[in-house]
């Protein structure tokens, strides 16, 4: 009894001993996580996915750094760093030209990467789901009882392009009404036109009328009020579509901002933001930089290298997000030269 006594009276010391010595190395700073060089990336949410596949192949390379990932809607990724003050290594969105958009002390290139596309995703569960269609999806939005939802397009460009479809099928669909009917009766949403070109207002608060519009602050978070039931339908990209494993409804090249050689017809449409700003009907192109104001520049400059090299590109492809094979930029010349051979200057 008493050699087990004793047996078990060592076991709980070399526990506390070891307990000591760990606690002491968190201490000291020398915890293996802590000594890990921090790479931050702000990212539009319809990246994450696709982001988290890139992540675990470059720490996997290099497991002395880590990525941090932290997503929003585009407009508030770029407000994190231009208005909040924040750091970030590598800054990735949904529109390409919020990049250019900023500041010359914030970025000095961009890089187009990727493209995608509008649909109209829905569930099993979801009302009329047997007769929507691309072409009369805006009658069923507006029956009693059907919810739909689309992100803040002050925060979003997923929610500025939303508005632009709903905005487009009028045109293509020479119904005048749908626009109205849809969003400014259920919303603080304007919209006035000069028979040619649209111009939507987007003033906060949008004030949402919630038995028929739920309005989130990133495309991606529809998603779990789609799958709870709370909503019937929500725009979103394919990739998200696909991503998620989502029922979606296809829209026709003329609304769904997909076909670059459009986009004089999507140009017809500009959404002004709350600020101020003015976004301008585009086909939709995915932008990334290494902001000027970056701690760790070099190491964006390898990260951005995965999202766009035979790694990313085969990620990005199986996502449901095409890849521009070469991406395009607006200033090789001053772009890092681990970049430069997957870059074309536009």
């Amino acid at each position: 009894m008493e050699t087990k006594s004793k047996l078990i009276s060592g076991i709980i010391s070399i526990v506390v001993i070891s307990g000591i010595i760990i606690g002491g190395f968190y201490i000291l700073g020398l915890n293996p996580e802590a000594q890990k060089t921090k790479v931050k990336i702000f990212n539009a949410g319809s990246l994450t996915i696709p982001l988290q596949s890139i992540e675990a192949e470059f720490e996997d390379d290099f497991p002395k750094i880590d990525i941090l990932l932290e997503s929003g809607g585009s407009v508030q990724c770029v407000s994190w760093i231009t208005e909040a003050g924040k750091t970030a290594d590598v800054l990735a969105l949904a529109d390409w030209s919020l990049i250019p958009g900023m500041d010359s002390q914030y970025q000095d290139y961009y890089i187009k990467f990727a493209t995608n596309e509008m649909v109209i995703c829905y569930t099993d569960d979801s009302s009329y789901k047997d007769d929507i269609n691309n072409t009369n999806f805006w009658e069923y939005f507006e029956k009693s009882g059907v919810i739909w939802g689309f992100s803040n397009p002050n925060l979003d460009p997923c929610g500025y392009r939303t508005l632009m479809v709903l905005q487009l099928a009028e045109i293509e669909y020479g119904n005048s009404t749908i626009f109205d009917n849809c969003v400014v009766d259920h919303s603080d949403i304007e919209v006035v036109d000069d028979g040619l070109n649209y111009n939507i207002t987007t003033n906060e608060p949008l004030n949402p009328d919630t038995s028929k519009i739920r309005i989130r602050d990133k495309s991606v978070d529809l998603v779990t009020l789609l799958q709870e039931g709370s909503i019937d339908y929500a725009f979103e990209y394919l990739s998200v579509a696909v991503q998620h494993n989502l029922n979606y409804i296809t829209l026709e090249d003329a609304i769904n901002l997909k076909d670059s050689n459009l986009d004089t017809t999507y140009n017809r449409v500009k959404v002004i933001k709350d600020n101020g700003e003015i976004s301008t009907g585009k086909s939709i192109t995915y932008g990334v930089t290494v902001p000027k104001i970056a701690d760790h520049p070099d190491l964006g400059a390898r990260f951005i290298e995965y999202l766009i090299n035979g790694t990313g590109q085969a990620i990005f492809t199986n996502l449901g997000q095409p890849p521009l094979i070469p991406c395009l930029t607006d200033n090789y010349i001053i772009l890092p030269t681990n970049l430069q051979p997957y870059c074309f200057q536009e």
